[in-house]
């Protein structure tokens, strides 16, 4: 039963337009796609790596800025990503904002201490172990 306000609507491509400028802050973009795992255990994605590349061209067109190096397929580590969300996050001043896209797998895991709690998300960096080898923890950014 179809109910009202609920319907389907057309989507509509309309021209990017730059985002106003906020008080003193930048705005920047930093991305990662992966297609390519290391570990077989991971399957092979086929438009993470364009994703990544589109979500950067959409954000450039509204005003944001490359934000470090993009992530794609061998770049996208773990120590890289951990690399990005933690030491490069000092360049950013108090009114700066930050958009970071990944596009690749992801995993849920529960805590360690809890087998009935919710479980925890993680981005799976490209020189992840598949994910049979985790029982816990899979080495990757919650």
């Amino acid at each position: 039963m179809r109910q009202p306000g609920f319907g389907h609507r057309d989507v509509v491509e309309t021209e990017a337009r730059a985002l106003p400028r906020l008080a003193s802050g930048r705005l920047y973009v930093a991305v990662a796609g992966i297609d390519r795992y290391r570990d077989r255990g991971w399957s092979r994605l086929h438009n993470a790596v364009g994703d990544a590349r589109g979500a950067l061209e959409a954000f450039d067109k509204l005003g944001f800025e490359l934000f470090g190096t993009p992530l794609l397929d061998e770049a996208a580590t773990g120590e890289a990503l951990h690399y990005l969300v933690t030491d490069e996050l000092m360049r950013l001043d108090t009114n700066d904002s930050l958009v970071v896209f990944f596009a690749g797998h992801g995993h849920t895991l529960r805590p360690a201490f809890d087998d009935k709690g919710p479980r925890r998300g993680y981005l799976i960096p490209v020189d992840a172990e598949g994910p049979e080898a985790h029982s816990r923890d899979p080495g990757c950014l919650p």
